[in-house]
């Protein structure tokens, strides 16, 4: 739930698989607040690691489990490991503060990983590293199990900015979608018609009303409205490149 919710929030579109089913060919690969010594069999990660040296993105968030090859495939070089005094505040991209806690916590170095996230203290928190030709993010908390036990923590209009994590994520792909929300409690899905035309379906999950502003991807504008009137949506407004994984 915790991971589905993020993803929405940042732009993707996901599906799950159990870590026991044969793995599909993907972009992306999510291993949400891994716990244990036996998070997946070692016949899994040697064919989910063989798909992220071909060119796929690989995210991890870590709750505990014991992970061999650290430094080869997230470029980190673990010290220690110890249990979590209480939440920590992590800043993500230097701009979104938010507060993270796991049962354990790793204190590692930064072989060839580029840090994106980091702890009160300035310590990585979150990381990201090149594998083959793909990417591996790893974050320290499990922020997806996490969120689950305080009330409001993806929803409130004060929530903090926990889909920026997942954001960082989103724009490292190509994921070739065209319309961007900004209320993070808007869902959109893009629909392909033909190589010119998409149906954009977006569901405000909040309880009460929203005007929901979207940007759209050079070259695009809105065609047609086919449900809603002009109290739930904006004039769709072109936006500046800034989302590199478009």
């Amino acid at each position: 739930y915790g991971t589905f919710t993020l993803a929405k929030q940042a732009g993707l579109d996901i599906e799950f698989r159990h870590v026991s089913q044969v793995l599909p060919d993907a972009r992306l690969y999510m291993l949400p607040s891994l716990k244990g010594d036996s998070s997946i069999s070692r016949r899994q990660r040697v064919a989910l690691l063989e798909k992220v040296r071909r060119g796929a993105v690989l995210y991890l968030s870590f709750e505990g489990a014991l992970l061999s090859q650290f430094e080869e495939v997230a470029g980190i070089r673990v010290s220690t490991r110890e249990r979590c005094a209480g939440p920590e505040t992590v800043t993500i991209a230097g701009t979104h503060r938010v507060q993270l806690q796991g049962s354990f916590k790793i204190d590692f170095e930064p072989v060839k990983a580029e840090v994106l996230g980091i702890d009160a203290e300035g310590n990585a928190a979150f990381t990201c590293a090149r594998y083959g030709k793909g990417t591996v993010f790893f974050l320290n908390y499990p922020v997806e199990t996490g969120l689950l036990k305080v009330p409001g923590a993806l929803h409130k209009k004060d929530a903090q900015p926990y889909w920026a994590i997942y954001r960082e994520v989103r724009n490292r792909l190509k994921t070739g979608k065209v319309v961007d929300a900004t209320d993070r409690c808007v869902g959109v899905t893009e629909h392909v018609v033909d190589a010119n035309k998409r149906v954009v379906v977006a569901v405000n999950y909040r309880p009460e009303r929203v005007k929901a502003e979207f940007a759209l991807r050079p070259g695009w504008r809105m065609a047609k409205r086919l449900h809603g009137g002009p109290e739930t949506l904006r004039r769709a407004t072109p936006y500046k490149d800034n989302l590199p994984g478009y």
